[in-house]
């Protein structure tokens, strides 16, 4: 073992007493944002679905069910609010009568005034810092853009990728996960016969106990301080900490520039590099696991807590959920208690749930 190990019970507690003060509205790095589906959304069609993740976008419009006009690809990196009004007029479809956003980064919900869910953004994560867009309503930014390209008025409708996802299910399922750049967690819970889908931004949690890796991580970040706990798991820094141990140790073993390329040599070497993925992989999980045993004990589920999940991490990482369900067993899960949904395409889906 070339990593400390984290005390995962003492995370998992001290997961839970944060979520437990957010939910409280006390001072707490876990947010508990409230998101109200409002009682009537658009009817307008066609419309079109965009879903801006850590790493890609994906962009289509529903057409007698079916997903026609899909585009997808990497996304450039959004310094500034100029380079996300260009990335938006590069996918924009004209001949549409309303837009759907599924936006991956930390967003404070409001209804607009064409009653859809819709929210201002709170900061930049994942090394997009969004510079002249923190603050702003992003619906109206949206529009604004649509609307000096095509001069044409569209209603439009955002949401938190974690929000999107819950609603891209039958809404039987408890709430959503992103594992793949990022990291966060959303959680369906009803109360006085409403609703209300739960933004918990798992990923800027940081009462737990730091160390020289995520310290030299977070200090090169273009986010310095914000989401630490998702830059101890999420892929979009699992490769830096490679990086970071091949050279503090001096290891006779190659950097790495990607997540992708760490998780395969996790299944395919043999030797040190593949030992020190494997090792950085299980304590993702064993993190991951962690924070969904808290999130089930607040919630106090005698049934099964089952998350629609998405992310490359999760899915294709190297024995990832295994080792998440090892861990869980490990710190007081019940056998057979959590379970993960797949749902083809779910990030459109989630999005197109905001219209209808």
């Amino acid at each position: 073992m070339i990593l400390d190990t984290p005390d995962y019970q003492k995370i998992k507690t001290s997961f839970l007493n944060e979520l437990t003060a957010a939910s409280k509205g006390k001072d707490s790095s876990v947010s508990f944002i409230k998101n109200e589906l409002p009682n009537k959304t658009t009817e307008k069609n066609p419309f079109q679905a965009i879903v801006v993740g850590g790493s890609n976008f994906v962009s289509a419009t529903p057409t007698d069910g079916n997903l026609t006009k899909r585009t997808q690809g990497s996304l450039p990196i959004f310094n500034t609010a100029t380079d996300f009004e260009k990335f938006l007029l590069s996918v924009f479809e004209p001949d549409i009568s309303a837009l759907a956003l599924n936006f991956a980064y930390p967003i404070s919900p409001i209804i607009n005034e064409d009653n859809l869910l819709d929210g201002r953004l709170i900061n930049g994560t994942k090394e997009h810092a969004f510079k002249g867009l923190v603050g702003q309503n992003l619906g109206e930014f949206v529009k604004k853009t649509y609307f000096a390209k095509f001069e044409k008025e569209i209603p439009v409708s955002v949401a938190n990728d974690t929000i999107c996802l819950a609603l891209s299910g039958s809404g039987q399922e408890s709430g959503g996960m992103v594992l793949g750049s990022g990291f966060n967690i959303s959680l369906r819970i009803i109360n006085e016969h409403k609703t209300h889908i739960i933004n918990l931004e798992a990923g800027n949690f940081d009462k737990f106990e730091s160390d020289k890796i995520l310290e030299e991580i977070d200090s090169k970040s273009e986010n310095k301080g914000i989401n630490r706990f998702e830059k101890m798991l999420s892929g979009n820094y699992l490769w830096l900490i490679y990086n970071f141990v091949v050279e503090r140790y001096g290891l006779n073993i190659q950097n790495i520039s990607n997540s992708k390329s760490m998780s395969q040599l996790a299944y395919d070497d043999k030797t040190k590099s593949g030992d020190l993925a494997r090792e950085i992989l299980t304590r993702s999980a064993s993190l991951v696991a962690s924070t969904i045993s808290a999130i089930y004990e607040f919630l106090n589920k005698s049934e099964e807590l089952t998350l629609i999940t998405e992310g490359s991490l999760f899915w294709n990482g190297w024995n990832y959920q295994e080792n998440m369900e090892k861990k869980l067993k490990e710190i007081g899960v019940p056998k057979n208690k959590i379970s993960f949904k797949k749902i083809p395409d779910s990030s459109i889906k989630g999005a197109l749930g905001l219209m209808k």
